[in-house]
């Protein structure tokens, strides 16, 4: 026999009451994967970090910091200004807003309270 939800749908394990831990095997197999990526992550980096005196360290990190920034996919002009002027706009929206509110329940409750 087949589990089946009552809607006709195909049944998961949210409807079938098995709770929300995943039934697949593969879980711990990813799980042991990662772990040793990360162990291969984490010697790679400690390697790079005892590179040397603290000159070579900061060369490298000033390396590693302009191949970063050339990657960027910075904004063009027209973008920027479109974007700066569209926040500049939302502000004074909200501040408008928002004072009328502070205002109006600043009236309401001197009215209530007088």
């Amino acid at each position: 026999m087949q589990a089946s939800s009552s809607n006709g749908r195909a049944s998961d394990s949210k409807s079938e009451g098995w709770g929300f831990k995943s039934l697949l095997a593969c879980h711990f197999f990813y799980s042991e994967v990662m772990s040793k990526k990360k162990k291969k992550h984490d010697v790679q980096v400690e390697e790079q970090h005892h590179s040397g005196s603290k000159l070579q360290d900061l060369r490298l990190f000033w390396e590693q910091s302009q191949a970063e920034i050339k990657k960027v996919a910075w904004p063009d002009r027209k973008e920027t200004l479109t974007t700066s002027a569209a926040v500049i706009l939302l502000v004074l929206i909200m501040s408008l807003f928002l004072g009328g509110v502070d205002l109006g329940l600043g009236k309401l409750i001197e009215s209530v309270l007088s």
